[in-house]
């Protein structure tokens, strides 16, 4: 009795445990990559202040005093002044701790633009996330599903097949579908197709 009751809480323990932990490693992964995408931008502003200052130089040098005029001094602040209010944009963002709730906000997917189809298809992911946890404390549970290594394997992959799979999909469609929603509202105009 006490093999059977241990093995019904390893199981959902285990799924709870990968999907945390899933749900983790792609909060840090996404804050890696939109740090690497501000560094990449301080780069091109810095370059552009590089071509600036170089372009400053090369009219100071072909001028015949070293005063420079006053249209390409105004230039050259114009375009500094640019180039500062851009690189104050990309000030990097307060490093938020990584909780609970975060994990559990990306988890059941609280972080995407919501619309009606987006709330429907949430719900579908509901489902699909609540039925891969009972899958699990069912299928997990019962006693020839851990008999043999090949019950083992069969076990694993049919909870794979027909409980993960589902989940990411459902979970895909609804970032894709908020993403699309975004696109289209990001194009200002009603009756507009991306191009």
């Amino acid at each position: 009795m006490s093999r059977d009751l241990l093995t019904s809480l390893i199981a959902p323990v285990l799924v709870a445990l990968v999907t945390f932990s899933g749900a983790w490693w792609k909060e840090t992964a996404q804050r890696r990559s939109r740090e690497q995408v501000r560094q990449r931008l301080v780069a091109h502003v810095k370059n552009e202040i590089d071509v600036i200052d170089a372009w400053v130089k090369a009219h100071a040098s072909l001028a015949s005093s070293t005063v420079l005029s006053a249209a390409v001094r105004e230039r050259a602040h114009h375009d500094l002044d640019a180039a500062y209010n851009r690189m104050m944009q990309l000030v990097p963002e307060d490093r938020q701790p990584i909780t609970l709730h975060s994990i559990l906000s990306r988890l059941l997917l609280r972080h995407v633009s919501i619309s009606p189809a987006v709330r429907w298809l949430r719900r579908v992911y509901y489902f699909t996330l609540f039925a891969a946890t009972i899958w699990a404390a069912v299928g997990f549970s019962q006693p020839n599903s851990w008999t043999s290594p090949k019950s083992i394997a069969i076990t694993l992959l049919t909870y794979f097949f027909l409980a993960v799979i589902p989940v990411w999909i459902a979970a895909w469609l609804v970032i894709f579908v908020a993403r699309r929603r975004d696109v289209w509202q990001g194009l200002g105009r009603v009756g507009a197709s991306p191009r």
